[in-house]
C-alpha cells in the first residue's frame, strides 16, 4: 500500500518585495507558532536587495519559496500563491509584520469550534511609526456595516477557508493594485460570514517605505472605487460633485465652506442612510449619523440653517435634545423669514 501524504491543514501566503529589513523576523514569527501543520508559500517578487538571499538561508521544510522573474505586484503574487497552495486554510502574513506565536492556532481552533465562519481576523498592535492597539469589530453584522464604508480589516491578520474563496470570488481583483484586500472583503460580505477575534495575535509595523504609506493617493483611488461599487449596490447613483463630497466625509477630510457644499453632504448622507438601512445594521447607522453630526452646526455657522435640512437632521436623529431643536428651529426660521434677534 502506498503512503497517501495529506495536505498541510494550512497555507500561510506571503509575497516579498525589497523586504530585507523586516523579513527575517516575519518569517522567524511564522515558524515558531504553536501550530505546525502548514506551508509556507512565500512569493518573491522580483526583490532586487538581499531578500532572496535571506530566504534562501532557510532550510526548514514547510517553506516553499516561489522567484517571480519580474515585479508582478502584490495582487498578482497572492494569486499565484493562491493558486499552488494545498491548505483548507489560508493564512495571510506580510513581510514586515510579526505574528505572535499562538496566532494560528488561536485562529484555526477558532473556525473549527464555529464552522460558519469563513473569514477571521484578529485585533493587532501597531508599532513602529505609532503605536495603537486597534480593535476592529468583532461580529459579522458590524464588520459588514463598517466594510460599506472603510476597510476594517488588516489584511496580514486574515485566516481565510479556502473553498469559500473559491467559491464566492476566485482570488483578489488584479484591476485593483491597491486596496486588494478591501475589494475582496466587499465581494465577500453578502456570501460569506465574517468574525474577528477579540484578542491581539499579530504586531502590525508602520512605516515609511511599506507600500501603503508611497501610494496612499493610489490606494484611496482604488478604495473610493470599492465604495462606488457597493453605493451602487443599494441603488444610489450620485454625481460626480455628490462623490467627491462622500470620499472626503468618508474619509474624514471634509469641511464645509459654503452653503451649497453642506447641503450636498447633508442629501447625500440622507440618501445613502434609507437606501442602506434595509441592508444594513446599526453600526451602519451610527456611522452615518456620526458623519451627519457636525453639519447642524456648521449650517448654522454658515447661515445655511433651513426647514428643509431640519428635517433631514430630525430623521437622521442628530439633533439630540430639545435645545438643539429649538436652537436649531430658530436660525431656520431666521433665514427662511428674516427674524433679527432672538425673542
Amino acid at each position: 500500500m502506498k503512503n497517501t501524504i495529506m495536505p498541510p491543514l494550512v497555507t500561510v501566503l506571503m509575497s516579498v518585495y525589497n523586504s530585507e529589513e523586516y523579513l527575517a523576523e516575519a518569517i522567524d514569527s511564522i515558524l515558531q507558532q504553536t501550530f505546525f501543520d502548514f506551508e509556507f508559500i512565500i512569493i518573491n517578487d522580483g526583490s532586487t536587495d538581499s531578500s532572496r538571499n535571506i530566504l534562501q538561508a532557510y532550510s526548514d521544510r514547510r517553506i516553499r519559496c516561489i522567484d517571480n522573474e519580474t515585479n508582478l505586484g502584490l495582487t498578482a503574487s497572492l494569486n499565484k500563491g493562491l493558486g499552488l497552495s494545498k491548505g483548507a486554510y489560508i493564512v495571510r502574513m506580510d513581510a514586515d509584520d510579526v505574528a505572535l506565536p499562538n496566532r494560528i492556532q488561536t485562529q484555526i481552533e477558532c473556525m473549527q469550534r464555529m464552522q460558519t465562519i469563513d473569514v477571521c481576523g484578529s485585533w493587532y498592535e501597531m508599532f513602529g511609526d505609532r503605536e495603537k492597539v486597534v480593535k476592529s469589530p468583532v461580529e459579522h453584522q458590524s464588520i459588514k456595516d463598517t466594510l460599506f464604508f472603510k476597510n476594517c480589516i488588516a489584511h496580514s491578520t486574515v485566516c481565510i477557508k479556502r473553498k469559500s474563496l473559491e467559491a464566492c470570488a476566485g482570488g483578489y481583483d488584479e484591476s485593483y493594485a491597491y486596496a486588494q484586500d478591501y475589494e475582496l472583503w466587499c465581494r465577500l460580505k453578502d456570501k460569506v460570514t465574517f468574525a474577528t477575534i477579540p484578542e491581539v495575535l499579530l504586531k502590525y509595523r508602520l512605516h515609511g517605505s511599506q507600500a501603503g504609506s508611497r501610494h496612499i493617493e493610489k490606494q484611496d483611488a482604488c478604495a473610493d472605487r470599492v465604495r462606488k461599487r457597493n453605493l451602487q449596490a443599494i441603488g444610489v447613483q450620485l454625481s460626480r460633485e455628490e462623490e467627491k463630497i462622500y470620499f472626503d466625509i468618508v474619509a474624514e477630510r471634509f469641511e464645509p465652506k459654503n452653503k451649497e457644499g453642506l447641503r450636498l453632504a447633508a442629501g447625500v448622507l440622507e440618501k445613502i442612510y434609507h437606501a442602506g438601512k434595509v441592508f444594513y445594521g446599526q453600526a451602519f447607522r451610527e456611522r452615518i449619523q456620526g458623519f451627519m453630526k457636525p453639519l447642524p452646526e456648521a449650517s448654522i455657522r454658515l447661515s445655511a440653517a433651513s426647514m428643509g435640512l431640519f428635517g433631514i437632521f430630525l430623521r437622521g436623529e442628530v439633533l439630540s435634545n430639545s435645545r438643539d431643536k429649538i436652537r436649531y428651529l430658530y436660525h431656520g426660521l431666521k433665514n427662511t423669514v428674516g427674524i433679527k434677534k432672538w425673542n
